[in-house]
């Protein structure tokens, strides 16, 4: 599968070509659908996390936070 084939269609429009196919061959695709949708882990050298620091700012205290869900 190295070919990238990038499609835009109005939804409707997909789900009626969906409805279209033989109900095993829907279900198949689905199930193909589900199966990528999964969060596949990517491993990096400990080196690269440093690029993450100030990527997501969520506030709070990390430390704070998980010693209040511990100790109630």
């Amino acid at each position: 599968m190295g070919k990238v084939i990038a499609l835009q269609l109005p939804e409707d429009v997909l789900v009626e070509a969906l409805r279209r196919l033989p109900e095993g061959r829907r279900r198949e695709l689905l199930r193909r659908l589900m199966e990528t949708e999964a969060l596949k882990p990517r491993w990096v050298p400990a080196a690269e996390l440093g690029r993450l620091i100030g990527l997501v700012s969520l506030g709070g205290d990390a430390v704070q936070d998980t010693e209040a869900l511990y100790n109630g």
